[in-house]
């Protein structure tokens, strides 16, 4: 089988486990996950850009599972992987790295959570630009980070600047975190984008 064709296999598997998940059967989806990442590891390798997008759903998987031991180091290795083949600011490298300090704020690092969240934020906002959605998003997350962290005012100044799309825009600190994929803007955030998303190296 070609590499395309494996990638695709791969991605058709993670919309699968993305049906699951929505369909309110989360072992079923961290269980083709985990398959699904065996596969592409040996399909296509383990720094192919698709198994890096792989671990980052698993892991989203897991945290929702509340799983965060196993959540963590699947995040850490995609974001180095990411790092290594797209480079330190390109937009899925920022996008894990958004999860990945989604994931340090569930364990209780907050403090890591928000240095990783305010460089990905001022990346996002060279790259991007600060009217992205991604942008917009992790500037929400910060401030939800900051609000975590007793930094109330640091969260709503942040909140102040701009909600981002979907969440509530009140002075309320405690906005929802909403954990991007790691798409191109204006693709659709929707469960296993990111793995679609990466479909090339």
């Amino acid at each position: 089988m070609a590499e395309h064709e494996d990638a695709e296999f791969v991605i058709s598997q993670v919309k699968l486990a993305s049906a699951y998940q929505a369909a309110g059967d989360p072992p079923q989806a961290i269980s083709l996950l985990e398959q699904t990442l065996a596969g592409s590891q040996r399909a296509l390798g383990t720094d192919h850009l698709v198994t890096a997008a792989v671990r980052n759903d698993l892991a989203a998987a897991y945290r929702a599972a509340g799983e965060l031991q196993r959540a963590v180091p699947l995040l850490e290795q995609a974001v180095a992987d990411a790092e290594r083949t797209l480079g330190d600011e390109h937009e899925v490298t920022l996008a894990f790295r958004n999860n990945m300090a989604a994931a340090y704020q569930d364990t209780g690092e907050v403090r890591l959570a928000v240095r990783l969240y305010e460089q990905v934020l001022a990346a996002q906002e060279r790259v991007l630009g600060a009217e992205d959605p991604h942008t917009l998003r992790t500037r929400s997350n910060l401030a939800r980070a900051f609000g975590a962290a007793g930094e109330v005012r640091r969260a709503l100044q942040l909140l102040e600047r701009r909600a981002a799309p979907g969440c509530r825009p009140s002075g309320n600190p405690g906005v929802p975190e909403q954990p991007c994929r790691g798409l191109p803007p204006g693709r659709s955030d929707s469960p296993g984008a990111a793995t679609a998303g990466a479909g090339g190296r």
